[in-house]
């Protein structure tokens, strides 16, 4: 789809909670020092973009209330999966290197189950990725620990999911490119760490409830979609033989111009954060306190990219870390 030089990306509608962690100063510190030990950044560019995409802020606007002991590990979680999304799984499979991704997704899924266990390779991003999963092994429980390998296997379903469309080189439709999107997102993996900061965690019955698998579903759906919106100039000058984003998918699927998908993908977007917004309202007077404090933490994590898309220009000013 041709991209006018005058198309406007028009402001996201976010009516949820923001705040930020008072110890984001402390974090920064920590992840900058944690780069440097496993030598995640090395040239000089690396550098500008590592301290551009403030990823200790990001970390600090999803989880305003999460205790140092679980921000620590979720902000060095958040560092590497930016930095290696990219270089890992979307790069290599771009350039129709699709062995590698797969090789790595492979690769994470295997330190995923038993990070305890040696690596076979010891390169800086998986021993990196291995120290971060250790360290959530002892502060969390059985329960959230599945609830997290939960979120990673849909992070990792969604990726090779993706990764069949690249090596075909077609576009899927709009619901299946929704499905695989709101994976890829990684909305479920970061959900799972609300419990695991909290002094009060949610029963199995509560988080299995039609209500909470609702609210999942719909961060699923925004990670992926305010990602898409926020990105769609930089991704509309990408060689790529198939482009993945919403923007694209909406002018495949319905015929339409690059202006008239992108205010549909907006549209679209509007509607879920206000169903958000008003779940979350909702769940806020249920009588267990564990699902109310989540509630309110859920929707601090949904505003966090959003408010952190504008605070760094993210995709404008900001390139890929």
């Amino acid at each position: 789809t041709p991209v006018p030089d005058t198309l406007v990306i028009p402001e996201r509608y976010c009516p949820l909670l923001q705040d930020v962690n008072p110890m984001r100063a402390r974090l920064d510190a920590s992840i900058e020092a944690w780069v440097q030990k496993f030598g995640l950044v090395r040239t000089e560019r690396e550098w500008t973009l590592f301290h551009a995409a403030q990823t200790g802020l990001l970390t600090s606007l999803c989880y305003p209330r999460m205790p140092f002991e679980t921000l620590e590990p979720a902000g060095h979680l958040c560092t590497w999966i930016l930095q290696f999304d990219e270089s890992g799984f979307e790069g290599p499979a771009s350039q129709g290197n699709f062995s590698q991704t797969t090789a790595n997704l492979a690769r994470f899924q295997k330190i995923a189950d038993a990070p305890q266990q040696p690596l076979d390779v010891q390169e800086p991003y998986w021993v990196a990725l291995q120290d971060i999963l250790l360290r959530l092994h002892k502060i969390a429980t059985g329960e959230q620990l599945y609830r997290f390998d939960m979120g990673i296997l849909r992070w990792l379903h969604g990726n090779g999911c993706e990764l069949g469309y690249r090596v075909k080189g077609t576009m899927p439709t709009l619901q299946d490119f929704l499905v695989i999107r709101g994976n890829t997102a990684g909305s479920s993996l970061f959900a799972s760490m609300i419990d695991m900061g909290s002094d009060r965690p949610i029963s199995s019955a509560h988080w299995g409830s039609p209500a909470l698998r609702e609210l999942n579903l719909l961060g699923d759906f925004l990670y992926g979609i305010d990602n898409d919106i926020a990105s769609y100039l930089r991704d509309a000058q990408s060689p790529r033989q198939l482009r993945w984003n919403v923007v694209d998918v909406l002018a495949h699927e319905y015929g339409i111009s690059a202006e008239h998908a992108i205010q549909r993908a907006c549209d679209m977007h509007r509607e879920k954060m206000q169903q958000t917004a008003d779940l979350c309202s909702s769940l806020r007077h249920h009588p267990d306190t564990g699902v109310r404090e989540f509630a309110t933490d859920f929707e601090y994590m949904m505003s966090g990219p959003w408010k952190w898309y504008q605070m760094i220009n993210r995709y404008r000013v900001v390139d890929e870390f």
